[in-house]
């Protein structure tokens, strides 16, 4: 975490940003993730970015043996989702030999259980050697990232997320942008929560599909399930087949009993 002492103008658009996002309904929690991303990014520069949301999945022994001590990635949801022709130039850059895991993706799950704030350029990897690496071409240079910054948060002893920010150009980030979104993120524990149980995660045991998110964010309103099946362009029948399995991940038997899960 960055020594960079924050400025009072700091402190109070921090904290205007989190009434603003208190301020969103459990129903746009995809409006206010996107809300909390681009105003984060304009503060510090970035050009995109990414929320990741991880689960642990072995423990122990398994675990220690894991070159990602058993953590894996059940959900990202990107600020700017890539273009074609960047996927494309990622897919060529690895077409050879197979994709690996990224030294800044082992560096930053080895510090798991605890806040913290990376940035690419501060001694996070060795920079020299990740330059050669395959994960280094497909994921960096072939999308036009310069500088990356991570915070990284647990959420449970086997859950974390990740808000994950790249710049291009040679304009790297400072430990004040550090030091800025670190503080900003520290303190959206309940947000970050939030994040994870509209991806069906935390209480549910597999990640919903995009068409359930949607019928959820609508459950989470005030509307009923013919007026979810009609906004959803879809019939009564698969709306509700839809609620019934959004209900069994959920491990809850009615609409009152999955409001209760964002209020805990």
């Amino acid at each position: 975490m960055s020594q960079h002492e924050l400025t009072a103008a700091d402190h109070d658009r921090v904290y205007r940003l989190w009434d603003e996002l208190a301020a969103f309904p459990s129903a746009e929690i995809d409006s206010a993730w996107r809300h909390l991303a681009e105003t984060i990014a304009g503060w510090i520069g970035a050009n995109t970015g990414f929320w990741v949301g991880t689960v642990r999945l072995l423990d122990g022994e398994a675990a220690e043996e894991d070159l990602l001590h058993g953590w894996r990635v059940k959900v990202i949801t990107f600020l700017h989702p890539p273009s074609e022709e960047e996927v494309q130039a990622a897919q060529r850059a690895v077409a050879t030999r197979p994709p690996d895991l990224g030294m800044a993706t082992v560096a930053a799950v080895r510090g798991s259980g605890r806040f913290r704030v990376h940035r690419l350029h501060d001694g996070f990897v060795d920079l020299k050697a990740f330059r050669e690496t395959d994960y280094f071409k497909s994921h960096f240079v072939a999308f036009g990232v310069d500088d990356q910054l991570w915070v990284a948060a647990p959420i449970s002893p086997q859950t974390e997320a990740y808000f994950v920010f790249n710049r291009a150009g040679t304009t790297r980030f400072t430990e004040a942008d550090a030091a800025l979104a670190g503080f900003a993120l520290r303190g959206l524990n309940w947000f970050q929560r939030q994040l994870f149980y509209s991806h069906g995660l935390l209480v549910a045991q597999d990640p919903l599909t995009p068409t359930q998110r949607d019928v959820l964010q609508l459950l989470l309103s005030d509307k009923t399930e013919k007026e979810i099946a009609a906004e959803m362009g879809q019939s009564f029948h698969t709306t509700h087949t839809h609620v019934k399995e959004i209900f069994r991940k959920y491990n809850v038997k009615s609409r009152a009993g999955l409001m209760a899960v964002w209020l805990t």
